[in-house]
């Protein structure tokens, strides 16, 4: 019997395949939070954006008349699950979003004075993840093939982003700025891997998924152009997957010019 699908491959598959929602590890409340969070900064980005009790209301009248119109239903579901295993699509979309926060929420500034310098810090970990140079990171930035060549970092449409252990809460960092490669004492850490990275603006700085605790710091030292970062990991299965509340885990970071930049994994993975 032939189905309302017809040959459309792409339809055949999204009518085939059943994707499981498995609610958020840190729970209802919290992701309603971060929800609400998300909401709030894309308000001050774009005045005229909706608030989420509009979002709310604007959804349940989309309910409503999708449960009048089936076939309507089916058409936007076909076309989002399009743009989701497109690209082009997914990149120009996040374009988009970067440069609405770009004009919307400027970034300040990191304060630190003279580089090249060495810090003790902590960073509050949000989804594993800590950006380095990024603008409004977000976990569907990331070049997943870059994320296959080590377990540390990838590449990401505004930098890198540096992955841990744990789900949320505090990490230790170790942060060394310089103008020169710089020494590693193997010993002290688990995996250490080293990736090239591009700054035209001459900024290098780390931000959190959802504004969230992060060194205020500017690494690099010779203004714009290619930089080489060093991440070390230490304590990476302590906590794995959990939420903590004092540090269990170190990250090294270490960011110096580079006119050769490498990717290569120097210990671990």
């Amino acid at each position: 019997m032939r189905t309302p699908e017809g040959d459309d491959p792409v339809r055949q598959v999204f009518v085939s395949i059943r994707v499981p929602h498995d609610p958020p590890p840190w729970g209802r409340a919290e992701h309603e939070r971060r929800e609400r969070d998300r909401a709030a900064v894309l308000r001050r980005a774009d005045p005229a954006s909706p608030t989420r009790e509009e979002l709310d209301r604007e959804r349940r009248e989309r309910c409503a008349a999708e449960r009048a119109n089936p076939t309507g239903t089916m058409a936007r579901a076909v076309a989002a699950y399009r743009r989701a295993i497109d690209p082009v699509l997914q990149r120009e979309e996040r374009r988009q979003r970067n440069e609405i926060l770009r004009r919307g929420v400027p970034l300040p500034e990191p304060t630190q004075s003279s580089p090249p310098f060495t810090l003790e810090a902590t960073a509050d970990i949000d989804y594993h993840s800590l950006a380095l140079n990024g603008i409004d990171p977000d976990l569907n930035d990331i070049d997943f093939v870059s994320r296959k060549l080590n377990s540390l970092t990838a590449s990401t449409d505004s930098g890198l982003m540096l992955f841990t252990g744990i789900a949320m809460g505090p990490v230790r960092m170790h942060l060394e700025a310089a103008t020169a490669e710089v020494e590693v004492d193997l010993d002290d850490w688990e995996t250490v891997v080293e990736v090239p990275l591009e700054t035209p603006e001459g900024r290098i700085a780390f931000s959190t998924l959802f504004g969230g605790g992060a060194p205020d710091v500017n690494m690099a030292t010779s203004g714009p152009g290619t930089y080489q970062v060093r991440v070390g990991n230490r304590g990476h299965d302590v906590a794995y997957d959990l939420v903590v509340t004092e540090p269990v885990e170190d990250l090294l970071v270490q960011v110096w010019p580079s006119t050769a930049p490498r990717t290569r994994v120097v210990k671990g993975g």
